[in-house]
Parts: structure tokens; C-alpha cells; sequence
């Protein structure tokens, strides 16, 4: 099963206002690495939108451009990727 990184998560990893958390969404991070994620691109629509009004645009070029440099696959949201993606929230795994 390819696993879909959502808008959440990232904000999550961002945003994270504690160490354990940061460590927490890293380590995830690296496992989502290892079974190929998916970032559909709406999510960097969201990020980059909601980081450039909370925090400043220069912040959200930096952290669409990270989620850019890693090793994620960018895909277009479907129909099957926006399902998965529900599926995904509604079950709490991060």
C-alpha cells in the first residue's frame, strides 16, 4: 500500500511546538521515505498557503521547497489518492 502524506502531517512537522513531537513526525518522516510516500499536489497548495499566511512567504518557499528536495513521489490528487488520504486521517496514524 503507497501511503499518502497529508497537509496535516506536514503542518504537524513544521509547526511541531515540542522536541517529541519533531522527533516523532522525523522518524515517520524516514519510514514514509522508505515505503515510497505520495504528496498529492494539493497538499503543497495548503502548505505553502497557510505557512505563507501564518508565518511569512519566505518561510513557505523554504518548507514546499523541503518537502520538494525529499524523496517523495508529487502526484496529482485523484480520486483513489483523496480516499486513501481520508482513510488515513480517520484512522489516526500519525
Amino acid at each position: 500500500m503507497t501511503l499518502t502524506i497529508d497537509t496535516r502531517f506536514f503542518l504537524t512537522h513544521f509547526l511541531a511546538d515540542s522536541e517529541e513531537l519533531r522527533r516523532r513526525t522525523k522518524e515517520r518522516l524516514i519510514q514514509l521515505k522508505k515505503v515510497g510516500g505520495i504528496v498529492p499536489t494539493i497538499v503543497l497548495h495548503e502548505v505553502y498557503n497557510f505557512v505563507c499566511q501564518h508565518v511569512g512567504k519566505d518561510v513557505a518557499e523554504m518548507r514546499v521547497k523541503s518537502i520538494l528536495g525529499e524523496e517523495f513521489r508529487i502526484v496529482e490528487l485523484n480520486t483513489s489518492i483523496a480516499i486513501n488520504s481520508a482513510r488515513l486521517k480517520c484512522s489516526n496514524i500519525y
